[in-house]
């Protein structure tokens, strides 16, 4: 092991071996006090002292390659061509850094946690910066990078967190995983325009980030890139866009309107869960599905318009759009899953198409306002709690399609006096009609097998059998 692998807890050196390997001490940034026989003393009192001229050069020399405790900046010396792996890293005295046009390469982890760094300047000549090289620069709070750079590993600027100002290469086409994760004081940055890809977790957890201005010619927004961006009001998406992975702007709790541009093929799962703020959203119509919890909880959303390329419906997709109060289905949409719609609270119609072959289970649960719904002939079975808690649902109309009713499919729909069962129904479930206290008339076929508890407090429904 040499004295280069030992520099960042290297504190005392013989001064019998400064003259001779003098390069070695190039990176003994904490280097306090030098050894000569038995006595040991500090580097600066050891200079003053000296009586030998040829020990103090040697200690001057020292002193000039030895960036000691009280040194504050960083020249790289010129001629360096790659600043290695976890060079500096944790190194608490440095609060600037000059790298010269020599250097190629910066390495992995080569500044990481560096937390008193405010200021770094990049010279043209640099290519590639390593996975979490500056990650951790708390202090740092502008990055100007030389249009050089055109490779960037994950996480090279994650939790700096007073990072304000961010300029990036030009030709710079990709963002990778995490590279500025937790900058929280960042507010405003512009991607260059050869950017294609912002990778997953970009600017996960960028608290201040508000403006951001997404260049033509961006094709993917990765997972979890923007989530909990919490002061973005608005975002442009450009027509090149073709992917927006999951959780890409999960809980962007102040986003308030979203324009998915046709270019969109992908809309991953929880795009814009818990973005509640969001009152009118234009879905892209190259999307063939809507992926579970996409739109989940955007509470503040009063219509919904899904573009007829649309297949399926994913489960929770619309989940908790309480202020929805319309939603127009097209005959495009074969399947609706688990979940698509409950606690779409104040929705009062719903039409779905006969081209809807599966309605999943809770689909409607707890959507309280609902008042009737016509269930399309090309289904074959009513699922587990389709309209549960559907306190205000009056009118349901149930096609002779229809074989079987799943447990607690109308439990608590509270306003339903009639209900038709077709002769086609084979098997009705458990609970199917618990609580359903103002039921007063049914009619089913008297072969149909019945569960437990069908109707369960339901204290004056008067059955009828055909």
């Amino acid at each position: 092991m040499t004295l280069k692998d030992l520099s960042d807890k290297l504190k005392t050196i013989k001064m019998a071996t400064i003259s001779k390997r003098a390069k070695d001490f190039r990176e003994c940034l904490n280097v306090k006090h030098l050894k000569s026989g038995n006595s040991r003393k500090p580097l600066n009192q050891m200079i003053m002292n000296s009586s030998s001229i040829k020990s103090l050069f040697t200690l001057f020399l020292l002193n000039l390659i030895c960036i000691n405790a009280n040194a504050v900046e960083l020249v790289i010396p010129d001629g360096t061509t790659e600043i290695t792996n976890r060079k500096y890293y944790g190194n608490k005295t440095l609060t600037s850094v000059v790298i010269p046009a020599s250097v190629t390469k910066i390495g992995e982890g080569a500044f990481y946690g560096c937390e008193n760094i405010k200021s770094i300047t990049f010279s043209e000549g640099l290519q590639s910066i390593g996975e979490n090289a500056f990650a951790g620069c708390n202090e740092l709070t502008k990055i100007e990078l030389p249009n050089s750079v055109a490779e960037i590993e994950g996480g090279a600027f994650g939790g700096c967190v007073s990072l304000t100002e961010i300029k990036l290469p030009e030709n710079l086409d990709k963002l990778p995983e995490g590279i500025f994760g937790g900058c929280f004081a960042l507010a405003d940055i512009t991607l260059p325009s050869g950017m294609k890809v912002i990778g997953k977790e970009a600017f996960n957890g960028c608290t201040n980030l508000k403006n951001i201005v997404l260049n033509e010619g961006l094709t993917t927004i990765g997972e979890v890139a923007f989530s909990s961006c919490v002061k973005m009001t608005e975002i442009t998406l450009p027509t090149s866009l073709t992917t927006i992975d999951k959780k890409a702007f999960f809980e962007c709790i102040n986003l308030k309107y979203i324009h998915i541009p046709d270019s969109v093929t992908t809309l991953g799962e929880s795009a814009f869960e818990g973005c509640d703020k969001i009152d009118s959203v234009t879905i892209s119509k190259g999307i063939k599905k809507l992926e579970d919890n996409v739109f989940y909880g955007c509470s503040s959303l009063i219509s919904i318009d899904i573009p007829n390329n649309v297949t399926d419906i994913g489960e929770r997709t619309f989940a908790k759009c309480k202020n929805v109060k319309r939603i127009s289905i097209p005959n495009s949409v074969t399947k609706i899953g688990e979940g698509a719609f409950c606690d779409c609270t104040y929705i009062t119609a719903i039409e779905i198409p006969n081209s809807v072959t599966s309605l999943g289970k809770n689909a409607f649960s707890r959507c309280i306002y609902l008042k009737s719904m016509v269930l399309p002939e090309s289904l074959t079975k009513i699922e587990r709690g389709l309209f549960d808690d559907c306190l205000y649902l009056s009118s349901v109309v149930i096609p002779n399609t229809i074989t079987s009713i799943g447990n607690g499919a109308f439990w608590g729909c509270k306003t339903i006096e009639n209900i038709a069962i077709p002769a086609s129904v084979t098997s009705i479930g458990n609970e199917v009609f618990k609580d359903c206290v103002n039921l007063k008339k049914i009619t089913l076929p008297k072969d149909a097998e019945l569960g437990d508890d069908v109707f369960k407090g339901c204290k004056n429904v008067e059955i009828e059998k055909f």
